[in-house]
């Protein structure tokens, strides 16, 4: 127990890189338990939702199950197990990254290990059998007996469902572990490091070595069982007269006709029965090979069975000399299931190790593709080249050229990979005939280039010449492409209906429906998918194939399609759902580009009709899930609807945000509605300083009056009579919207007033009387406070009798002598001035009797020294 749990970590490990490259939606283990049913140990697991899972055999006694994007269920962490059954211990945990652990400890090794999902996905089960008894090992004579009659051993170890292992397998020492580029196992001892000289000799051929065949690189949609490499192994039949020997040129036979489970079988008869044999070692890795052949047509299913031979066997023989062979089959194997890190960690491994092996062309041309393929683009690129000097000669060459031809299409250097491959075809006519990329990549790098007909051409030349080349779906639907982008849409269409057709599940199916979409889209009277419109196409993508990125592309279109319809709050409605099912979506820009189109069209239709509660109201509904940080425009008119609606804290904390997408000075409108908003929330410096950047930034902006206007108030209330003149001065210019604003003008007059420019206040003044008759209707007040204005002025200027005028009508206007006290008194202080002292003291009794306001206790002191005054006059 006490070893079966600190084994625990190393097993986490595993199983988390196991399952780093998958995504699915989360997912819930919701109950363990393991019953004996018919004789065999069933492990249930009950999930709550499908999840990406994988079984890992670590070793005879040790199973693990682990669950990708999942958590624990209540009580799922307490499974229960059949005191009968063949768990010995079994450990249900929760790990980092989501995964959940299942470890089990048998109580003897498993023969059997079978697990399968049903239909739901939601019930896995794993089945296992205990081991049967192994035969006893006869003891060694003096001379070779007859070999004992042995029962043949159980079956191979089998797993018939589940994912492949991606990221974790044994080391070379069996343990399981991550082994990368840079932390790949280093011999002991060391081996002496390879000096590579400007001109370093090529490593020689030895005559018949078949570790360096001369042959091309097999065709990897029609090879079978690659027999290249075996030469070494298959010569160690030669000789009889031993049972031992006899035995095993039997299954070495065996073997080389294909009849693999015979030889698996009697390889293991030779292990069990001649434990002293010295054919232990080629039949080790004769096994590794025969599973290969066995299982070979279905290597993603039964991966972890053939690579646990070849590490069992270079674990049993680390020194044999048919170990690095070993280690290549696996860097392969590991290549052909798509586990790229694997792949290029063991070929390091060979490389570092085997360095006779490294060095052959064949390896070396597998090395770099296997790093290539793990993006390892630099180092690939260097093995190539590598390979290309020391061996000009040899017929990887060609393949070498075309993996360097392929980097160069990947990065978009298409004249380059075309003029590369163009001089391989030179060289070797027959080239596009031997390698399936050559074609397609010939063909990929015109298609980009917009030759069109070429492309075609090389396209239809690959899946004719190779017809069970990968992705001949999207091949098909480039030619489309390709018919299109030269205006024959009728044969493209035709095209992607073929596609359609005839390769159902498939990407260019997918691919070729949105074209189509398209299609009928730009020739409504198509009958090409019969009834259908690009709705309904693009709704049966979406439906069918939720988590397809295509199926985004379509919900993309379908929104568009609301928002041509002027149906915007349904686009955004299918944007938000997009981005709620994939918020990392690779089409984020598009997404972001639909949905401000959508939200604007809103947002102006509501601001248009001065609805600005509704822009509030919808971003208000809205801004948890779309990310209008990014999108300025529309966070600006949001921020302009909280102003209107009279929420300027809000509306600035909108402009703040907006205000980071751009670089000083900010864009006018910005500029003009962050100062008014702060004018209106009381920070006047912030609003002054906004302004007066705003009116020297923009001077030819609609709202530059307007500007003034608002510094003009700022001015004013801070007492600063220059600037306000200035700013009012051009408020009330020919022609802008304040040149007829009467109150503006009073204002005006009244600066001038004040400074002491009387002529220009004089002036001002009279205008103001003009706008204000003729104002519709007459704004009596304004006609009044006017007309006192002007006789102020003159009062001030000594021109008595002109101020008394305008005194008097100002009385007139405000309704009759006593509607006016102010204007009485200064009327009354004006006629004493002319010495017109009955009247005067005729309005100031009057004023003296209204009350005991100020303007009567002015009164009576004013009545008093025209007394004394007239008094006065009478004595002189």
């Amino acid at each position: 127990m006490q070893n079966f749990k600190l084994k625990k970590g190393c097993l986490l490990i595993l199983a988390f890189f196991a399952l780093a490259s998958s995504s699915l939606a989360q997912g819930q283990v919701r109950k363990v338990e393991a019953r004996l049913v018919d004789g065999k140990t069933q492990m249930l697991v009950s999930l709550s939702d499908p999840s990406s899972y994988t079984v890992i055999r670590l070793s005879k006694n040790e199973v693990l199950l682990a669950f990708q994007n999942s958590s624990l269920g209540p009580g799922a962490n307490k499974p229960f197990w059949a005191k009968d059954s063949l768990i010995k211990d079994l450990s249900v945990s929760q790990k980092r990254q989501d995964v959940v652990s299942i470890l089990a400890l048998l109580k003897e090794p498993a023969v059997t290990l079978d697990y399968s999902l049903n239909k739901a996905k939601t019930r896995l089960t794993l089945e296992m059998a205990g081991n049967a008894p192994a035969p006893s090992t006869p003891k060694p004579a003096a001379a070779a007996p007859a070999p004992p009659a042995v029962k043949p051993p159980a079956a191979p170890l089998t797993s018939t469902g589940g994912t492949v292992i991606t990221t974790g397998r044994y080391d070379i020492e069996g343990r399981p572990t991550i082994i990368r580029p840079e932390s790949a196992p280093k011999p002991e001892p060391p081996p002496e490091p390879v000096k590579i000289e400007e001109t370093p000799p090529p490593v020689v051929k030895p005559p018949g070595d078949s570790r360096y065949p001369i042959k091309r690189p097999l065709n990897p949609a029609t090879a079978g069982h690659d027999f290249s490499y075996d030469g070494p192994l298959l010569s160690e039949a030669n000789g009889s007269g031993t049972p031992d020997q006899d035995l095993f040129s039997k299954a070495v036979e065996e073997y080389k006709t294909g009849q693999w489970q015979d030889a698996i079988r009697d390889f293991s008869i030779l292990e069990q029965s001649y434990p002293l044999s010295e054919k232990l070692e080629p039949a080790a890795f004769l096994t590794a090979r025969a599973y290969h052949g066995l299982y070979g047509a279905n290597l993603t299913k039964r991966f972890v069975d053939v690579a646990e031979k070849y590490r069992r066997a270079v674990k049993q023989f680390p020194n044999s000399r048919f170990a690095p062979q070993a280690i290549v089959y696996l860097v392969q194997m590991y290549k052909k299931v798509g586990n790229y890190p694997e792949a290029a960690a063991y070929a390091d491994l060979v490389w570092d190790k085997y360095k006779d092996r490294a060095m052959s062309p064949d390896f070396m041309l597998l090395r770099g593709q296997a790093l290539l393929a793990n993006g390892q683009k630099d180092l690939a690129l260097g093995v190539f080249d590598m390979l290309l000097g020391y061996y000009p000669d040899s017929e990887y060459v060609e393949a070498t050229l075309l993996e360097k031809a392929k980097v160069m299409h990947e990065e978009r250097a298409y004249k380059k990979s075309l003029e590369m491959l163009q001089e391989i075809e030179k060289k070797d006519p027959q080239a596009r005939f031997i390698y399936p990329d050559f074609s397609r990549y010939m063909g990929e790098n015109y298609y980009q280039l917009k030759a069109n007909p070429k492309a075609r051409e090389l396209f239809f030349q690959t899946v004719n010449t190779f017809p069970d080349t990968p992705d001949k779906d999207i091949l098909f639907t480039k030619i489309g492409d390709s018919f299109k982008d030269q205006g024959m849409q009728d044969k493209a269409a035709m095209i992607y209906k073929m596609v359609v057709s005839n390769f159902p599940g498939s990407d260019g199916r997918l691919i070729s429906l949105v074209r189509l979409a398209d299609y009928i889209d730009e020739n409504p009277d198509s009958d090409i998918m019969e009834d259908k419109t690009p709705k309904d196409i693009h709704q049966e993508i979406v439906r069918n194939n939720p988590d397809h990125p295509l199926a985004q592309v379509s919900m993309i279109k379908l929104a568009r399609l609301a928002h041509d319809e002027k149906r915007y709050e349904d686009s955004v409605s299918i944007l938000l759902g997009l981005l709620a099912r994939h918020p990392f979506t690779k089409l984020h820009d598009d997404v972001r580009e639909a949905l401000l189109a959508s939200l604007e069209a809103i947002f102006t239709r509501d601001h248009r009709e001065k609805d600005f509660a509704h822009i509030v109201e919808y971003y208000d509904k809205v801004r948890d899930v779309v990310p209008f940080e990014e999108m300025p425009q529309l966070m600006f008119i949001v921020a302009n609807a909280y102003r209107e609606t009279g929420m300027c804290s809000w509306a600035l904390t909108q402009l703040e945000k907006v205000s980071r997408f751009y670089d000083d000075p900010k864009p006018a409108d910005i500029m003009f509605i962050m100062a008014d908003c702060n004018k209106k929330v009381g920070e006047i410096e912030n609003a002054r300083r906004l302004f007066e950047t705003f009116v020297l930034q923009y001077p030819g902006e609609p709202r530059f009056v307007e500007a003034y206007h608002q510094l003009a108030d700022i001015y004013l209330e801070r007492g600063e009579t220059d600037p306000a003149i200035q700013a009012l001065r051009v408020c009330l210019r020919p022609g802008t919207q304040y040149s007829d604003d009467f109150n503006l003008m009073f204002q005006y007059a009244k600066l001038l007033k004040n400074k002491g420019e009387y002529q220009d206040a004089v002036e001002a003044f009279n205008k103001a009387v003009d706008l204000v008759m003729k104002s519709d209707p007459p704004n009596t007040q304004a006609a009044v406070d006017i007309q006192e204005g002007i006789g102020d002025l003159y009062e001030e200027m000594e021109l008595t009798s002109k101020a008394v005028k305008h005194f008097e009508q100002a009385l007139e206007l405000s309704g009759g002598p006593n509607s006016y006290p102010a204007l009485q008194f200064k009327l009354a202080r004006c006629y004493a001035s002319l010495g017109e002292a009955a009247r005067a003291m005729e309005i100031l009794e009057s004023l003296a009797r209204s009350g005991e306001n100020v303007w009567a206790k002015a009164a009576k002191a004013k009545l008093e020294q025209v007394q004394v005054k007239g008094a006065w006059d009478k004595t002189g």
